[in-house]
């Protein structure tokens, strides 16, 4: 099993999560704001130098959520400068928020420079975050398809081609500078609804699914191998992804007080509208198959080294390859959250990486 870490940060101002979603700008500091970059590039530097595998990097708008990145290519590209051995793994872009020939070119360039370290999740959005850009959410599976499709198609076609579809039309594509990763870097898709792991497994994709209970990974997996098999193929153990929050303490006891107080964090609550602001709508997938219940406010794996490993064995026998922890910043101080990356490196990444003979 290999591991990927999501650098994060707290603003550190409750007064700014009680606000609402969308946060005023007025409540932005501009030395907090430097201090949570300078505190997320810090994490992101140690875990690549305690041999994490991946570092990923996701998007996020309005607000100073888990991390206050509304480009996560721009963070990403600094980061690498940092990050000399790990994967990049951008966990983004939204693609109803962009435009999709602009997302090939980021993505070309950063593939060039990290060295083709590139790894890509393409993401749909949540419905706070669509809103925010005015946004159909009944058209938003579409359209991340079709920009799926067509980013992959700008990545990979050898000559300028023209583009006709229902959301997307363009007389001329041609993305420069080219790949280094031959013909594309790694592809997610997501999994968190049945209809869209059975997109990933069309498009031989990985998948990817983010806090949601074993329960609903274990289906959801089973029918993308199912899927997978249909269109002729086998997804390979590092092509399944969980993401999900872990507490990395030195003993269960303190573990289990900080799970209690995870709960209570502001910042981890699915975000609601302030007054005069759309009012976010109920999840936006569509109810003809089972959909992940999203537990961001939970830690998925809690506990000691030992216990962790207990837990994160009980996910790869799921079939889970990749595991994209997150270590809840706001619960921890930022010395804390260094700790527990090196409590990880010590005595968990060398035993999850043993499981089933690897």
């Amino acid at each position: 099993m290999k591991a990927s870490f999501l650098p994060t940060t707290t603003y550190g101002v409750r007064a700014v999560y009680e606000a609402g979603w969308p946060t005023p700008p007025s409540l932005f500091e501009p030395e907090l704001g430097r201090r949570m970059m300078e505190e997320m590039f810090e994490q992101a530097t140690l875990a690549d130098e305690l041999g994490f595998d991946w570092i990923s990097f996701s998007e996020h708008h309005y607000a100073p959520l888990l991390l206050p990145t509304p480009n996560p290519s721009i963070f990403a590209a600094a980061a690498m400068q940092r990050i000399r051995r790990a994967k990049i793994a951008l966990f983004g872009p939204i693609l109803p928020l962009h435009n999709p020939i602009h997302v090939a070119e980021e993505i070309a360039m950063l593939d060039v420079l990290s060295g083709g370290r590139l790894l890509l999740l393409f993401l749909r959005g949540v419905p706070y975050e669509l809103r925010a850009f005015s946004v159909n959410l009944d058209e938003t599976r579409a359209m991340t398809q079709e920009a799926t499709l067509l980013i992959t198609r700008a990545l990979t076609d050898p000559q300028p081609f023209s583009w006709e579809g229902k959301y997307y039309r363009y007389q001329t594509v041609s993305v420069w500078p080219g790949l280094m990763q031959r013909p594309h870097p790694p592809f997610y898709s997501t999994g968190n609804s049945f209809e869209s792991a059975a997109f990933a497994a069309s498009q031989r994709h990985g998948l990817a699914v983010s806090f949601a209970p074993l329960s609903y990974v274990a289906q959801v997996i089973q029918h993308y191998k199912a899927e997978a098999a249909r269109h002729g193929w086998e997804p390979r153990e590092d092509q399944i992804l969980f993401r999900g929050n872990i507490i990395a303490t030195d003993t269960d006891e303190e573990a289990q007080q900080k799970a209690v107080q995870l709960t209570t964090l502001p910042h981890l609550k699915r975000p609601q509208s302030s007054p005069g602001a759309a009012a976010p709508s109920s999840n936006g997938e569509r109810k003809a198959s089972p959909v992940a219940p999203v537990l961001i406010g939970h830690a998925q794996f809690c506990g000691s080294p030992l216990t962790l490993v207990s837990q994160l064995k009980e996910l790869h026998d799921l079939g889970v390859g990749v595991v994209d922890l997150v270590v809840p910043t706001g619960l921890m101080s930022q010395s804390q959250v260094l700790h527990s990356l090196e409590l990880l490196a010590r005595e968990v990444l060398p035993r999850i990486r043993d499981f089933g003979g690897e």
